[in-house]
């Protein structure tokens, strides 16, 4: 149940990384394009 647990955890924040760098470079990207965001 603790592994479980953990394993859970893990994922989760990988899964939050992920998407975090994912609309990071994604912004970042807009910004060499030239938008005015």
């Amino acid at each position: 149940m603790m592994s479980k647990n953990l394993v859970d955890n893990m994922f989760l924040t990988f899964f939050i990384m992920l998407t975090i760098s994912f609309w990071l470079g994604i912004w970042k990207l807009g910004d060499f394009v030239g938008n005015p965001k």
